[in-house]
């Protein structure tokens, strides 16, 4: 495509979807890799887990994509791909996911018995420090409170 600017025509470079194999290092057209490829490297680096397509799945029909975008040429992924995992467990990995974990009133209860428990048991635990009497010494006294008191010195 040339576009002329300046009383010139340029020629803009063609956009190419291609991806760099690197355990071997060629260049691959997107066109030439299977769509259920590019969702299984997608699941790689996004840390999804994925099982492999149903044959029986009547939304794919054992592809393991419903449809290519047309925007993006990307594959849209089934659901069959995603067995085992159910809304509340994607909800929980989410919300791990993010830091916020949720707790529902019977662990939140449970909770709360724990740290009262552990309270009850710090507080219980015996201490080993023992108070000493602290002595009182008269201003007026001979007693000389900078220096260790010796049996000699008591005695005599």
């Amino acid at each position: 495509m040339d576009v002329k600017k300046y009383g010139q025509a340029y020629a803009l470079p063609k956009d190419r979807d291609e991806f760099v194999d690197v355990e071997k290092g060629a260049v691959i057209d997107k066109k030439d890799i299977p769509p259920i490829e590019i969702i299984k490297e997608w699941a790689k680096r996004c840390n999804v887990p994925i099982t492999d397509p149903n044959k029986s799945c009547k939304h794919c029909y054992g592809r393991g994509y419903n449809g290519i975008d047309a925007a993006t040429h990307a594959p849209n992924p089934c659901s069959c791909l995603f067995r085992g995992r159910t809304t509340k467990e994607k909800y929980e990995e989410a919300q791990r996911a993010q830091g916020l974990i949720k707790l529902n009133h019977d662990a939140r209860r449970r909770m709360k018995k724990e740290i009262h428990k552990r309270m009850a048991q710090v507080q219980r635990a015996p201490t080993n420090i023992t108070p000493t009497p602290i002595q009182a010494v008269s201003a007026t006294s001979d007693v000389n409170i900078f220096t260790p008191k010796s049996s000699e010195a008591i005695n005599g």
